[in-house]
């Protein structure tokens, strides 16, 4: 099928119109994840471990690394993050963007960094921040981590 010079200008068209709505989309599901944490401090990482990690035998390393991976996936910045956060309800995505999140792709890669370290956990029980830094930590090599 030859596409023709109407065809190929609605085309344009369409995109060009397309950019500006996904971004307006995107800010949309930033913001409304960035209201959820909107009353806190920010704490670099510095004093997010020294606050509720210190004592736990979790190396920093492995903390840094986990609390990262969930800003990253879902949107908030780690200086906004606490152990406490929820996956179900502060780090949830929005309402209707549940699989374009990237929070939808935190279980599988979780799944095969178990796996790859030779652990079966129920990943159910992961629910908060803190879960996943500890399942992090168990899935590190030669880590023990304290609880």
């Amino acid at each position: 099928m030859e596409i023709g010079p109407l065809q190929m200008v609605l085309l344009l068209l369409v995109l060009v119109a397309a950019v500006p709505l996904i971004r307006l989309v995107s800010r949309h599901e930033r913001d409304a994840k960035l209201a959820r944490v909107a009353g806190r401090s920010t704490m670099d990482f510095d004093e997010f471990y020294r606050a509720f990690y210190a004592g736990s035998g979790l190396p920093a390393d492995v903390v840094r690394r986990a609390l990262q991976e969930v800003a990253e996936l879902s949107g908030i910045p780690a200086v906004m993050l606490r152990p406490t956060d929820r996956f179900d309800k502060e780090l949830a995505p929005v309402r209707g963007s549940e699989f374009g999140d990237g929070l939808a792709l935190l279980s599988p890669q979780m799944r095969r960094r178990l796996k790859r370290a030779h652990l079966t956990e129920d990943l159910s029980a992961v629910k908060t921040l803190d879960d996943f830094i500890r399942h992090i930590a168990r899935s590190e090599p030669n880590q023990q981590p304290g609880r």
